[in-house]
């Protein structure tokens, strides 16, 4: 039987953990938005203009799994709207459509950013692990108080200056909320945003075993086609080619992030 303090633990530890998931998905998304909407106004045409074109068109249909590219890319024939976007689907599109305003590092969107480096690129890249150290090191659903704070404070540090950018008044705002969340009673919705979390953990999870296993079959039917003939060899070839840019490109992202130990997955191919 489990003892008073063991129970008072755990219960804390999944409050913790409920708290940050709500800071990271809601905080983080709405603020990946704001960002967007400052670059793409929802009213205007900017954003259609954009990706209508063609260039454009192939970029993100070589980063973007399907489920995100139906929904920027939507049956309708219109283009999608930044309220329809996740964190994981806003955090691509700065990457792909906002290289003036969002200049890339030199480690890439795919490395942690070096601790000096404080401009508004690299903040982005660190919402971006934090989340997915959330989803990958505690998705048991639990956080002690130790790394609690520690994790909330940075987060919390990384997120006011990215509405810095917004403007003053959205970093003030941001910042008397983010207060109230640490310590106002939890919602259902809390509850919520970690099932999100969990959701993505599935889905990156079963995504790096799909692409695992596509390289796996693409190597094998290259040695086959050595034996038919070079032109198709190479064409086989270029296939695992562009399987590996997809996976670098997922890489750090939400679809094949699956942490540390993927990063050094990818980087052995």
């Amino acid at each position: 039987m489990a003892t008073a303090n063991q129970v008072l633990s755990s219960t804390n530890e999944n409050e913790n953990y409920q708290r940050l998931s709500r800071l990271i998905i809601r905080a983080g998304t709405e603020l990946f938005r704001a960002l967007f909407d400052s670059i793409y106004p929802p009213r205007s045409l900017a954003l259609a203009n954009k990706l209508s074109d063609s260039t454009t068109r192939k970029k993100l249909r070589d980063i973007l799994l399907n489920p995100q590219r139906d929904l920027v890319y939507p049956a309708s024939g219109l283009f999608g709207e930044s309220r329809d976007f996740d964190i994981s689907l806003l955090s691509q599109l700065l990457k792909t459509l906002c290289p003036t305003q969002l200049p890339p590092l030199g480690s890439g969107w795919n490395n942690p950013p070096s601790r000096g480096d404080f401009s508004l690129t690299a903040d982005i890249v660190r919402i971006k692990f934090y989340r997915n150290d959330i989803i990958h090191k505690f998705h048991r659903g639990e956080l002690s108080d130790a790394e609690f704070c520690s994790l909330w404070d940075e987060i919390k540090i990384v997120l006011l200056r990215i509405a810095s950018h917004i403007s003053a008044e959205t970093k003030i705002e941001w910042e008397e909320a983010i207060d109230r969340l640490r310590h106002d009673p939890l919602t259902p919705e809390a509850a919520r945003n970690v099932e999100e979390l969990q959701e993505m953990y599935q889905k990156d999870t079963d995504t790096k075993e799909s692409l695992a296993s596509g390289f796996a079959r693409l190597e094998r039917q290259i040695q086959i086609s050595s034996e038919e003939g070079k032109e198709r060899s190479d064409k086989m070839a270029n296939e695992i080619k562009q399987l590996r840019e997809v996976m670098k490109n997922r890489a750090g992202s939400s679809a094949a992030e699956g942490g540390g130990q993927f990063m050094e997955e990818i980087v052995l191919l």
